[in-house]
């Protein structure tokens, strides 16, 4: 029997070719690695999100549950009046109120716009001669 010569370009080759896979193997294990502490990361960041959204919810719902304590407020109030049929002179009687406020509050208002262009008009007048500009209310 003989043995067999092994090409020592052909062992080294293979050996080099075996080292190149398990440097290979070595660096995509290491980006796995990174990538599955970044995803770690992104998670918890993920969670913290989910726990604002947990909380802003439930303020919500809080919310849901004044708004509809308030329209059983207003349902209780008008439901005597409409079953009395009266609620036209309540859609009246609010309507004169309103009215009335309108009313009251017009010289206020008017006597505001007019004291505030008053005052614009000061304040322009004494810019452009180089005077003190007076400063407007609100």
């Amino acid at each position: 029997m003989s043995m067999v010569n092994v090409d020592d370009q052909g062992g080294s080759g293979r050996i080099r070719r075996l080292t190149q896979a398990a440097l290979n193997a070595d660096v995509t294990l290491e980006r796995v690695g990174v990538v599955a502490t970044d995803l770690g990361t992104s998670l918890d960041d993920f969670q913290q999100v989910l726990a604002k959204m947990d909380g802003m919810l439930e303020a919500f719902g809080v919310s849901l549950e004044d708004f509809a304590g308030s329209i059983r407020d207003i349902d209780a109030l008008t439901g005597p009046v409409s079953r009395a049929g009266d609620l036209d002179e309540l859609l009246e009687r609010i309507e004169r109120i309103v009215a009335t406020v309108d009313w009251a509050l017009t010289p206020v208002t008017w006597a505001r716009v007019a004291s505030s262009r008053a005052l614009g008009a000061a304040g322009g007048l004494a810019a452009r001669i180089g005077g003190p500009v007076i400063a407007r209310g609100r």
